[in-house]
């Protein structure tokens, strides 16, 4: 999210709400695509556990190479993420999501016809740019086409339907890859892609009526805001909690999950996606249940941490314990999700711990660091699976063996761990 995203829902006068334009059937049409490009951003962001053995096939990467190429993605993805909402107020949802997408669009064509890792990499990192406006742009929509009480409800929505559609996209994409090979499904989503930039330019508007032209603040003045919202404790704390929670998605699951779960389970690629992206239903459900604990009781620090205690307990079920059986392994991603959704309360506490006029750059904030795990730790698990097996150019990743997965899987459950005492830092919940 971005500063200036909730300067437009502080300064829509809520008279505004009953004009023609808002919540009407042409607003949800608006609402709809651009939804539809977040959900397409999601299935490019969590794609890479079924298609990192391909890669590494395909580029002769160790699994320190093929975690590189894989977090690509996300290096440009993070450092956009607070600006852009920035860019979209600036220039306008339409032109920038329309844009975005079709930037996702050549990012996919470019990278599905590489031959070098170079310009593998370059075409993650076009994916990355462009996706990183789809989730932004989306809830700008809302907050410009919708009555403002509906907003934290839509923006629920948006997650679910994200979560749920990454595993029915990513179970999609096993099928494809197992069947047709990378190369071709990733140009199967430049199409999808080049639709989507069209839908954006065709439905998309920028709003229903000119009131919504929110009072800039200068450059000076923003950079001022940021520096002194950034100097407090209290906004790192809850940054490192989200992204230490979040990497159970973006790091476990997203990459080194599947083929950990093939491994030990002896799984086809689209059977371990399936099991392994069940965490995203976890996610969906959980999400809206986190968040109508945290507002209803007065118990937000035992509830972050009991739900980061709880999350590394499954995680080390199921990493430590290979002999499980599949249904039982099912069930623990399941909850993994439900737990790990507790990261949801932190963008709470990010409005809550800033001024009204900085509590887009607060949450955009969070957002960073909720992703910034990914291009860290995806890669240095990568580069432990690579030393443990004493440097041997090991081009599958199901080469590497069980106990090395064991150890390099490690970080993820001792991020996690870190989340529970960083909680204790945290503010209890406002009263209402």
């Amino acid at each position: 999210m971005s500063h200036t995203l909730s300067d437009i829902t502080e300064n829509v006068d809520p008279s505004a709400s009953k004009q023609v334009g808002f919540g009407t059937s042409k607003a949800w049409w608006i609402w709809g695509v651009s939804l539809v490009f977040a959900l397409f951003q999601f299935f490019l962001q969590l794609s890479s556990g079924e298609m990192v053995d391909g890669l590494m096939k395909s580029f002769s990467l160790t699994a320190l190479g093929g975690g590189v190429l894989a977090s690509a993605y996300y290096y440009i993805y993070v450092v956009l993420q607070a600006p852009a909402g920035m860019m979209i107020d600036h220039f306008g949802p339409r032109r920038i999501l329309g844009a975005s997408a079709l930037l996702c669009a050549v990012g996919c064509l470019f990278f599905a016809g590489a031959h070098h890792l170079i310009f593998a990499i370059f075409g993650r990192l076009m994916m990355g740019m462009g996706a990183a406006f789809a989730f932004v742009g989306s809830l700008n929509l809302v907050a410009r086409w919708f009555p403002l009480e509906r907003f934290g409800v839509m923006a629920a929505i948006s997650e679910t339907v994200g979560m749920v559609g990454s595993l029915f996209g990513g179970f999609m994409l096993a099928d494809l890859i197992q069947h047709i090979g990378w190369r071709p499904a990733m140009i199967g989503a430049t199409v999808v892609g080049l639709i989507i930039a069209l839908l954006l330019w065709l439905i998309v508007r920028d709003a229903p009526t000119p009131q919504l032209a929110t009072e800039h603040r200068s450059a000076s003045e923003l950079w001022q805001d940021a520096k002194a919202l950034i100097k407090r404790p209290v906004v790192w704390w809850n940054g490192l909690y989200s992204g230490a929670m979040f990497s159970t998605v973006t790091v476990f699951v997203a990459l080194w999950g599947i083929p950990f779960i093939q491994k030990i389970h002896h799984l086809s690629l689209m059977k371990a996606s399936l099991t392994c992206n069940l965490m995203f239903v976890g996610v969906a459900i959980g999400s809206p249940v986190m968040g109508w604990i945290d507002g209803r009781f007065q118990c937000r620090r035992q509830l972050m941490v009991s739900s980061a205690i709880i999350t590394f307990m499954l995680l080390s079920l199921l990493i430590y314990i290979p002999s499980l059986p599949l249904d039982i392994v099912m069930t623990l991603m399941l909850l993994l999700g439900f737990f790990a959704s507790s990261y949801i309360i932190t963008f709470v506490i990010a409005n809550e711990i800033a001024k009204p006029h900085t509590r887009g750059t607060s949450v955009g904030f969070v957002n960073m660091l909720s992703v910034a795990s990914a291009p860290i730790f995806q890669p240095l698990i990568g580069l432990l699976l690579f030393i443990l097996s004493g440097r041997v150019a090991l081009h599958e990743i199901t080469a590497y063996s069980v106990f090395h997965f064991q150890i390099a899987l490690s970080i993820v459950p001792l991020l996690v761990a870190g989340a529970a005492v960083v909680a204790v830092l945290l503010p209890e919940r406002c009263p209402s």
